[in-house]
């Protein structure tokens, strides 16, 4: 109420589901006006994965607010930060709909998936060139998939892709026989070319508006293998 200069009673919130992440959001409707999307952080709360990157400076500004600066001046769809309060831990963000792009694919047929997916590989291409120069005013250039980062990629896929969500247990010669399997993947990744990696570029970080699309979750982007992103997205 107090971002917004109004009263707390011509505020309505709708709290909407999130995915694996420590922010919550909620819908914020005010009458005759544009709804907006609140974003609530926890107090001082990163990532695992942010805590775990080769970041060698404590970040001077929220992550999420120093790409989505860096991603708006280049012109790129990301949604627009309305309000911000950092002391109480909230953003108001443009409100960019309900459909994300998983939900588009799974409501037509396959052959109307296939534009949909040109769209996101066109996006995912303007992405990478248009952050071909890096940038010392944005994080993601600071930061980067290293074998450590990449190993620890590979043993959470482990430990939740198969021993709990599977509620199986690896037998130790297996875990030591995959371990130098990925071990040795993880030393190729890191031989590749480097560039701008969005990090979960996947149809429920794509919203559909007005027929286009527009990028969420941006806020763990670093540099990585130049075909990070295009995986994430074909093999969703």
């Amino acid at each position: 109420a107090r971002l917004l200069q109004t009263q707390p009673e011509h505020i309505h919130l709708t709290k909407l589901h999130g995915d694996a992440s420590n922010r919550i959001y909620y819908r914020l409707e005010q009458p005759q006006k544009k709804s907006m999307i609140v974003m609530k952080l926890p107090a001082g709360a990163l990532s695992v994965s942010e805590e775990i990157t080769n970041l060698q400076r404590k970040p001077q500004e929220m992550p999420f607010l120093n790409i989505q600066k860096y991603l708006q001046n280049l012109h790129l769809p990301v949604p627009k930060v309305l309000h911000e309060d950092l002391k109480e831990g909230i953003l108001l963000l443009e409100d960019l709909g309900n459909e994300t792009l998983e939900k588009k694919l799974l409501s037509i047929s396959p052959s109307e998936q296939m534009p949909w997916y040109q769209k996101a590989i066109n996006l995912l291409v303007s992405l990478q060139i248009k952050t071909t120069t890096p940038s010392s005013a944005c994080i993601a250039f600071e930061r980067s998939f290293d074998e450590k980062l990449l190993n620890w990629e590979f043993d959470h896929f482990l430990e939740y892709g198969i021993e709990v969500r599977q509620n199986l247990k690896i037998a130790e010669e297996d875990r030591k026989e995959i371990l130098r399997l990925t071990q040795w993947i993880t030393f190729g990744l890191t031989q590749l070319p480097k560039v701008f990696v969005h990090r979960d570029f996947q149809s429920r970080n794509l919203m559909v508006v007005n027929d286009a699309l527009k990028l969420i979750d941006f806020q763990d982007a670093l540099l990585g293998p130049f075909p990070y992103d295009l995986v994430a997205l074909l093999r969703d």
